[in-house]
């Protein structure tokens, strides 16, 4: 699934987006009538509700990008993290999700490559792609100018990618992820 295709189909990604909020609307509707006390029914709501914000956030961001797609020569990009400490910024972090293995490269978006990269500089920070796998492993590779560029004509892969070799990524579990992430900021 491509962002872009989501813009150029707005109006009926629009609709499925609403679809879906009325869904999490319904049910919680219908969790506040059977007046479900307790921290599991409070936490259940506060869930729904955190999960409908950020579905209108989506919304939101596919809005914006139709509105500016015929601007034309310029990339925008959101950026996951940014991790700022005693009025410096540490590092960055794009964070994806995938659920299949990677063998030789990881393809990412180019154009956010591009970006992150130029803003890398610019801050002169490290950015990193943090990559949430099954089973709570994440693939943490850090961003470089090496990375060669590859373009998928076909399907729902088509675009340009930045191809990241997987021997420099590094799977972490979850504590490890937590000591790097320690060791980053605190030296």
């Amino acid at each position: 699934m491509r962002r872009a295709d989501l813009v150029r189909d707005y109006e009926i990604t629009k609709k499925a987006i609403d679809f879906v909020l009325a869904l999490i609307d319904q049910k919680i509707s219908e969790l506040k009538l059977k007046e479900i006390n307790g921290e599991s029914g409070k936490a259940t709501i506060r869930g729904l509700k955190f999960c409908r914000n950020r579905i209108q956030e989506i919304g939101l961001d596919l809005e914006f990008n139709r509105i500016t797609k015929e601007i034309g020569g310029i990339t925008i990009s959101d950026i996951d993290k940014l991790i700022h400490k005693n009025g410096k910024f540490k590092l960055g972090l794009e964070l994806k999700s995938r659920e299949e293995n990677f063998y030789k490269y990881i393809p990412l978006n180019a154009a956010q490559y591009i970006l992150l990269r130029d803003l890398s500089r610019m801050l002169n920070i490290p950015f990193y792609y943090l990559i949430g796998l099954p089973k709570g492993i994440f693939l943490k590779i850090k961003l470089n100018n090496s990375w060669k560029f590859i373009k998928h004509p076909k399907g729902d892969a088509r675009g340009r990618y930045a191809l990241a070799p997987v021997k420099e990524a590094e799977m972490l579990k979850e504590s490890e992820l937590k000591k790097w992430l320690h060791e980053v900021l605190w030296g």
